[in-house]
């Protein structure tokens, strides 16, 4: 028998020391990834949650029946792109409200149903527009039977009768990065880029 006989089981210092630094170099990669990660998870989830609740005004405002004197027969979102305000549940660049109304009108403070604000800190209602021109304010309305939105902007009472489609733009103010959220005359709302 040989005494010169070797074992060769296991791995080499060397190969061991190359497998530790790629597990070192792609967690480095994946931590210095993971705010901006964060961010981008953020941004839609809270682009989801004002569609959502668009969706919920419409929901609500199909779904209603005109009950007199106590009921409303129509729901809107209405949105703003003022600043941060004292005066109570106005809509704001950072919260908007779920409104109740009788027979059609714009939602006004005095049919507030609930009041939202844009979690986080960090995003805010950067741009609002009807037909591609930017306004201050939008109210989107809807009332049975109509399945259609109707779109009232810049303060008016009047319902924007041509206007075919109104968009929310959610920004991130750390990343300078935007969700634009679409509704359509239609009812159909969608969320992009």
């Amino acid at each position: 028998m040989s005494l010169l006989k070797k074992n060769h089981r296991g791995f080499t210092l060397m190969e061991l020391v190359v497998v530790i630094a790629i597990f070192i170099i792609i967690t480095a990669v994946v931590l210095a990834n993971a705010p901006q990660f964060r961010e981008n998870a953020n941004l839609d989830l809270i682009s989801q949650e004002v569609s959502l609740h668009i969706r919920g005004a419409q929901v609500y405002g199909l779904g209603t029946r005109f009950v007199e004197g106590s009921d409303y027969d129509a729901f809107g979102v209405h949105f703003s792109t003022a600043e941060e305000t004292d005066g109570g549940p106005l809509a704001n660049k950072y919260q908007f409200y779920l409104y109740g109304s009788i027979g059609g009108g714009v939602g006004l403070e005095a049919n507030l149903v609930e009041s939202y604000r844009l979690s986080g800190g960090s995003f805010e209602i950067f741009e609002l527009s009807v037909d591609g021109n930017p306004v201050n304010q939008l109210s989107i309305l809807f009332q049975r039977p109509e399945t259609k939105a109707k779109f009232f902007h810049s303060g008016s009472n009047s319902e924007c009768s041509s206007c075919n489609e109104a968009k929310i733009v959610i920004k991130s103010i750390r990343e300078d990065k935007e969700k634009t959220i679409t509704v359509r005359r239609s009812g159909q709302i969608i969320v992009g880029n």
